[in-house]
């Protein structure tokens, strides 16, 4: 079949100057070369593979939106490597309901040498979507700081004798209205973002969802599993539960 005859999968106008997109799950698409142009200027779920979903791959650039009840109130794009293990990571405002023009400039810029991207590697989401990827994330900063961002953005201070490495995990599970659960497990400990609260990995086997059993174990709450005696939630809470330091930066918008 003739060149011509083929059409962009995006705007189904006829290929002539031909265009390439190139997806995170290894497929390309040939589009015309107008909406190549506009894919580069657009977040990545955006435009995604015609044949599985998967999110498009940038080069040298990786984009996310922050996902917080039904919003997306952060923009973040993490730039191309500007030294060796050292990426410069942007995190813009998002357009409100109103349609106010947020500020051109980041209102946070961190020189990183990890990005730990929220995902739920162990099924524990209401529903999960591939645009829920990067939902939440944990930046460590080239001078040593850890920055969450999500429904707020703020500094975080482990617990003594803790640290983060390339093992260290960051779920971000997405609950009912687009509300995720994220929590960074190092190897001693369970952070659990959205509580600010901290509990000891042995207490909790890997891969068990950590927020049912914080919630499980409230002294007095409806989420709390009432069928577990008072005394022993209690015990619970004494013994483990701790309280992480951190400064905020950004409430939610």
């Amino acid at each position: 079949m003739a060149d011509s005859a083929r059409e962009c999968i995006i705007c189904y106008d006829p290929l002539e100057d031909v265009g390439e997109l190139r997806y995170e799950c290894g497929h390309e698409a040939e589009i015309c070369a107008q909406c190549a142009r506009a894919a580069n200027e657009t977040p990545r779920h955006m435009h995604r593979c015609p044949k599985c979903r998967a999110p498009r791959l940038d080069s040298g650039i990786r984009r996310w939106e922050i996902v917080f009840n039904g919003g997306r109130p952060y923009h973040v794009i993490e730039r191309c490597q500007v030294e060796e293990g050292e990426s410069l990571l942007e995190v813009y405002l998002n357009a409100d309901a109103g349609g106010e023009s947020p500020p051109a400039e980041p209102i946070l810029r961190v020189n990183a040498q990890r990005i730990f991207v929220g995902r739920d590697p162990y099924n524990w989401s209401v529903q999960w979507l591939p645009e829920y990827e990067g939902n939440s994330l944990v930046v460590q900063g080239t001078e040593g700081w850890l920055y969450f961002i999500g429904e707020q953005i703020f500094i975080l201070d482990l617990a003594l004798g803790d640290e983060v490495d390339d093992d260290t995990v960051h779920t971000s599970m997405m609950g009912n209205n687009e509300v995720p659960y994220p929590a960074l497990i190092t190897k001693h400990n369970y952070y659990l973002l959205a509580e600010q609260v901290v509990i000891p990995r042995s207490v909790i086997p890997l891969g068990t969802d950590p927020y049912k059993v914080y919630y499980d174990n409230l002294p007095c709450c409806p989420l709390c599993d009432a069928s577990l005696p008072a005394r022993r939630r209690k015990e619970f809470n004494e013994r483990y539960v701790r309280y992480y330091k951190y400064d905020v930066i950004r409430t939610r918008p």
